[in-house]
């Protein structure tokens, strides 16, 4: 918040608010902070004449609201700005953020071991948020897009695989006829929020087959004596605490979250790096950067609103379902899901989100009006022109 609030002392206003509270020398000399000098003049004329064309129209609230909802152009960019906020989300960003130690703990990591490790992919995400400044002008929206997109699915389909692999080595399991925790392997009996993994282990560390039994974070309702490898109801025994495979008199293990042994723990952790590096310098932070460069200045505040709020709502959306999801889906299978909202956010932007790079506010309004063609402008002219000329002779 410090360094923010520094940098936020040197941040000039923009050249068109400068114009718009009668500052146009201002802006002028922003603008030649900004921009390359021979770009200058033009958007500074550009700008003037949207201000001009702005305070001739000075529309009341239910006028504005009236062309809003009536310009195709600003329509067509409000399905794009909020479907790339949409699609931040589903995602599975807040997911990845908001639960990271837990993913690591469900990968086979210990709790301690998952709260450091949980450094990774925030680290991961600050190193390629900057990446993505650098590359952003360079390759343009759309491209940088489409890669992180690839990358995201990528990523998920890993930590999946990773989870499925976890589960066919796992230890087996006997279920109590319990319909709750009716499970034959650990990786299935800790994916389910209500079970546990009970089980004795030798002297040499082997894990013999365990109980998946009912049972929270804390303690399980049952676990496994020294002689045999039945469930014992706890008004016999004393609580097991999870972890405490080490006890000298009975070697029992209770598990929660995750199973003994899992030798794919690493494949997990290198999948959410993986979905990281990707998602820090596309889809993280585009979503923002194309919202802000798509509307006319007219209708600019009122769409960028509406699309922060549903950003907002498919984020509170995520959130609350993670754990619902894991509960019913198993990890590999949410995982799975959140790649193939993946997969459609792909499709989203390579049929819907045009290249905004090196295009004014000025011009937006144009690139969206166009049928047909709005992200084929750019590499197919000539179909978008005679697509234009055919529109208009039919008007």
């Amino acid at each position: 918040s410090i360094i923010m609030f520094i940098g936020f002392l040197f941040m000039p206003e923009t050249p068109r608010w400068l114009i718009f509270h009668g500052k146009p020398q201002k802006a002028r000399r922003v603008l030649y902070k900004l921009r390359h000098p021979s770009e200058v003049e033009k958007e500074y004329k550009e700008i003037v004449a949207d201000y001009e064309e702005y305070t001739k129209l000075k529309l009341g609230i239910v006028a504005l609201m009236k062309k809003f909802f009536t310009s195709k152009a600003v329509i067509i960019a409000l399905i794009v700005g909020c479907g790339l906020q949409m699609f931040q989300q589903l995602g599975g960003i807040n997911t990845v953020m908001y639960y990271s130690a837990s993913i690591i703990e469900m990968a086979g990591f210990s709790d301690n071991q998952s709260i450091w490790l949980s450094a990774i992919p925030a680290f991961g995400n600050f190193i390629f948020t900057i990446v993505g400044l650098i590359l952003v002008d360079r390759l343009g929206r759309r491209k940088l897009l489409i890669g992180s997109l690839i990358g995201v699915i990528v990523g998920f389909l890993l930590l999946s695989g990773s989870f499925i692999l976890s589960d066919v080595q796992s230890v087996r399991a006997h279920s109590l006829l319990n319909d709750k925790c009716s499970y034959t392997s650990c990786g299935t009996c800790v994916g389910d929020s209500r079970c546990g993994f009970c089980a004795y282990h030798n002297d040499t560390g082997v894990y013999i087959n365990g109980t998946c039994s009912p049972g929270n974070k804390h303690h399980s309702d049952c676990f496994i004596s020294n002689n045999t490898d039945d469930c014992q109801l706890y008004s016999d025994y004393q609580d097991i605490e999870e972890g405490s495979g080490n006890d000298s008199e009975t070697n029992k293990f209770w598990t929660y979250n995750s199973c003994p042994n899992n030798k794919y723990a690493w494949l997990s952790l290198v999948a959410l790096f993986i979905y990281i590096m990707f998602f820090a310098p596309g889809m993280g932070p585009l979503p923002w950067t194309i919202n802000s460069e798509i509307y006319p200045t007219w209708a600019r505040s009122t769409a960028i609103s509406i699309a922060t709020a549903t950003n907002w709502i498919f984020n509170l959306f995520v959130s609350l379902t993670f754990l619902t999801f894991a509960d019913n889906l198993g990890q590999p299978g949410t995982f799975g899901f959140y790649a193939g909202f993946g997969v459609l956010g792909l499709i989203f932007v390579v049929f819907l989100v045009p290249e905004t790079k090196g295009r004014s506010l000025e011009d937006m309004e144009d690139l969206f009006r166009r049928p047909y063609c709005i992200n084929w402008c750019d590499n197919n002219e000539q179909y978008c022109l005679l697509k234009d000329i055919t529109d208009d002779n039919k008007e």
